[in-house]
């Protein structure tokens, strides 16, 4: 009888993990994850189910830029559904910017940094080829990339990560004693007022937002 009781506890017990790690799993689909990130890729991968099936490679290497995202070359020409993605995951860049890479990062830091680069991923999804070419040509441009990345955020923030979006935000204007982030690449523009990426105070109106839409 007491036999019995355990055998049955167990297997509630393991039925219970496997239902709770199927998700984990299923967002692993043709994903390869960043070597010593690992988990904090599949917290973020979790947020994006529309993503299960994409083909995503996360990469760590040297790189200026903190963290990058891009379809592969070959599949730029695809239509959507048929595109690879590749994020670079920088872990050596210049000196000023190292406070900021990835393995210096808070966990939730780390998972917000992540979410951010899976959402252009989850953007670039429902693009089409000409949109996409489009957005290649917009990257010239200063003022299109601030609207870009501040939409990016919201993307992610709308995919549940906007407490990890925070916590990076945060973690950013601590670091460079900063109201502003406009990215790696005005690191040395301690006066810059443009919000390209959300403040802390921006990322939680718009969770709030979406409280009030999705009470």
């Amino acid at each position: 009888m007491i036999r019995s009781f355990y055998s049955i506890l167990l297997s509630l017990i393991f039925f219970s993990a496997q239902s709770h790690a199927q998700p984990h799993q299923d967002s692993l689909i043709n994903k390869r994850l960043p070597p010593g990130f690992e988990t904090q890729a599949i917290e973020a991968l979790s947020h994006f189910p529309e993503l299960k099936e994409t083909s995503i490679k996360f990469r760590v290497k040297a790189s200026r830029m903190t963290a990058k995202t891009r379809p592969t070359f070959i599949s730029s020409f695809l239509p959507r559904g048929h595109r690879a993605y590749l994020i670079t995951i920088s872990n050596q860049t210049i000196p000023v910017l190292s406070p900021i890479l990835l393995g210096s990062l808070p966990y939730d830091a780390q998972v917000g940094l992540l979410g951010h680069e899976l959402s252009h991923v989850a953007d670039f999804s429902n693009k089409t080829t000409l949109r996409s070419f489009r957005d290649l040509v917009g990257h010239l441009s200063a003022h299109w990339l601030d609207r870009l990345e501040f939409h990016t955020d919201w993307i992610a923030i709308q995919h549940g990560l906007g407490k990890n979006l925070m916590a990076w935000s945060a973690y950013i204007r601590n670091t460079f004693h900063i109201k502003y982030w406009r990215g790696s690449g005005y690191v040395m523009e301690k006066n810059n007022s443009i919000e390209r990426y959300m403040n802390p105070d921006t990322i939680e109106k718009y969770m709030e937002k979406i409280q009030i839409t999705n009470p």
